[in-house]
């Protein structure tokens, strides 16, 4: 059986021969390809170094999983899983700056999903805790290498940890340099950019240099104080990761050392509450905004009616819009293309944000969408009937024509009347907010014990309402879908069903779910409201400390060394104290799947139309 060290000692020798290998090369002529953008590129170098860690991981452990940025997926069946990226800063390293490096990180123990893997998924499993990562600078000759009780060093040497008084640590962000990366893509966005300035205007100064780890190992070291980025695929993360996490000590700060508790208890139980501000903004909020489907619903829509026009098939008005779902991750999408396996897929496949999604299917139109964007003809009184029987339908149309209306039903979680009157017995109020009908929003909405109910909500109007519910007091959005993003962007606190839901929605949220058992939100609540509550314990205690002391120091009671062992004593207990927010006790009836990891910090990335929007409730 491989141990954590000898498994140190091969990533310390992959990533050192990886990296000057691929320095070589730069240095014989390097041609470049680009990925997604011009500014995403590749070259020979970064597949030759993947290609020889592969080939040694395959020789050295013929058991083990691997996963490359450059396309390399192996499954293996020892626990232990290594993340490669061959080349981390690859527009740096073909431009010949030198801020680049050879990264690699592996897990032990590691039930890494096949799926997942296969999915090329950007976000860390659940239950993966990263052992150790190792990262290598050719250019400035600098190894850094460290993880879970392995102290962090650089070219050997250990570096100074977070709690150690020789390390310089700043006292608020206003202090603060960052290390960070927006793509320019980005930039375009209104969401997305004002996200990134809510974060560096606040801060002295920022970086933006273009390699994850070094970023995280310039981090761990101190030279910069903190690191954000968002849509980090494992590669970028994992490697680095380690370095500042290897040797933290929790500080004595009574704002930081609960924060870092609290957060880590939270994501045992599946809440993975995204950074420190957040967390303490999650005790304050004073109503919650849901959405309907996906959120509320069980999240097993099945289709139960299909209205056809004369001439027209059940069959055919099936393959014909799952054609186009099959296109969609959303819920709906899934129970109509369930409904018609094997329909041909459409051509030229668009989706319109809270109306629908139009392609071609042999030569003609399709479009497929809710209501009240597509006419449903002669068979508008039967599709309200759908509709009051509490039914999500959609219009199909062909070349322009009404030719079906599709009825699906999603029926109410079991748990959420008991999670709605739970929040409203600790006095925080809930409001649906969803694109579908008003008839099918509130007959739903009657069984969860949801009074204020807004229907028919396109995403844009969403996000009005949390302004409007924001006038008294802070506003909680929960979604799991793309429509859902800009209210969970414009929210207070912005809840994503990370379990299932859209990339857009996780990343446009401050706290993630990882299952959808809606009764992890009361105990959020709870856990995040006795956070603060600790919290201001300490403050108190940290400031009688000081009065007490200082008149004591001043007068001559106490000598210096008293002051300062006294002092110390005080700090400790504050510590202790402080890490009482990290006891969690798991309630019955919450799911086992609800187990997380803490993903990396990431402030609101994107809120672009990408899928989910092509049925009635999904605006």
């Amino acid at each position: 059986m491989n141990t954590t060290i000898d498994n140190i000692h091969l990533a310390t020798h992959l990533v050192y021969t990886a990296g000057n290998l691929a320095y070589r090369m730069r240095g014989q002529g390097l041609t470049i390809d680009t990925k997604t953008s011009i500014s995403d590129v590749v070259t020979q170098a970064d597949r030759a170094a993947e290609e020889y860690v592969t080939s040694t991981l395959i020789q050295q452990r013929p058991d083990d999983s691997v996963l490359g940025e450059e396309g390399t997926l192996r499954l293996g069946e020892s626990g232990t899983r290594w993340t490669i990226d061959p080349v981390d800063g690859t527009y740096n390293f073909a431009n010949n700056f030198e801020y680049w490096c050879s990264a690699i990180a592996f897990t032990e123990n590691d039930p890494t999903d096949p799926v997942r893997l296969r999915s090329r998924e950007r976000y860390l499993s659940p239950s993966n805790t990263v052992t150790a990562g190792a990262v290598y600078q050719p250019c400035t000759h600098n190894l850094w290498v460290g993880g879970k009780n392995i102290p962090t060093t650089r070219n050997g040497q250990p570096i100074p940890h977070f709690g150690d008084p020789a390390r310089e640590t700043p006292s608020s962000l206003a202090s603060a340099c960052i290390n960070t990366y927006l793509h320019p893509t980005f930039y375009h966005n209104p969401e997305v950019y004002a996200a990134f300035l809510r974060v560096i205007e606040r801060c002295a100064t920022y970086r933006m240099m273009g390699s994850a780890s070094v970023d995280l190992a310039s981090t761990a070291e101190g030279d910069t104080d903190l690191w954000i980025q968002h849509r980090l695929p494992d590669w970028d993360r994992l490697p680095g990761e380690p370095l500042y996490s290897g040797p933290a000590e929790l500080p004595g700060s009574p704002d930081l050392s609960e924060v870092v508790a609290a957060i880590g208890s939270a994501s045992r139980f599946g809440v993975i509450i995204k950074s420190g501000a957040v967390f303490e903004r999650f005790g304050v909020v004073r109503h919650v905004a849901v959405d309907k489907t996906g959120t509320l619903t069980r999240n097993e829509p099945a289709v139960t009616a299909v209205l056809t026009a004369d001439g027209v098939t059940d069959a055919q008005a099936l393959a014909w819009a799952a054609a186009l779902e099959q296109h969609s991750t959303h819920p709906l999408a899934a129970a109509i293309t369930a409904a018609s396996p094997g329909a041909p897929a459409a051509e030229d496949v668009a989706e319109r944000a809270g109306h629908g999604i139009e392609g071609h299917l042999d030569g003609t139109k399709i479009t497929v969408g809710s209501p009240r964007w597509l006419d449903a003809g002669t068979l508008s009184d039967r599709v309200a009937g759908l509709e009051e029987q509490g039914m999500t339908v959609v219009v199909v149309h062909r070349d322009g024509a009404p030719v079906a209306a599709i009825g699906v039903r999603d029926e109410l979680r079991p748990e959420v009347p008991e999670v709605v009157s739970t929040l409203a017995d600790r006095g925080i109020g809930v409001t649906m907010l969803t694109g579908d009908n008003a008839r099918t929003a509130r007959a739903l909405a009657a069984q969860a014990g949801i009074e204020d109910v807004r229907a028919e909500l396109r995403p844009e109007d969403k996000a009005t309402a949390i302004g409007g519910l924001g006038r008294n007091g802070s506003v909680a959005m929960i979604g799991d879908g793309i429509n859902d993003a800009p209210a969970l962007a414009a929210a207070d606190i912005g809840i994503a069903m990370g379990a299932t839901g859209s990339d857009a929605a996780i990343e446009s949220a401050d706290v993630a779910f990882t299952g959808h058992d809606l009764r992890l939100l009361p105990r959020a609540f709870d856990h995040a409201r006795r956070g603060r509550h600790i919290i201001n314990q300490n403050i108190v205690l940290s400031l009688l400390i000081i009065t007490a002391l200082l008149p004591l120091a001043l007068f001559g009671v106490l000598g210096l060394a008293a002051v300062v062992l006294v002092h110390e004593i005080a700090e400790v207990v504050v510590i202790l104290n402080g890490l009482r927010a990290a006891r969690t006790k798991r309630p019955a009836g919450v799911s086992s799947e609800n187990a997380a990891v803490v993903a990396a910090s990431r402030e609101r990335p994107d809120a672009v139309c990408a899928d989910d929007c092509c049925a009635d409730d999904r605006i």
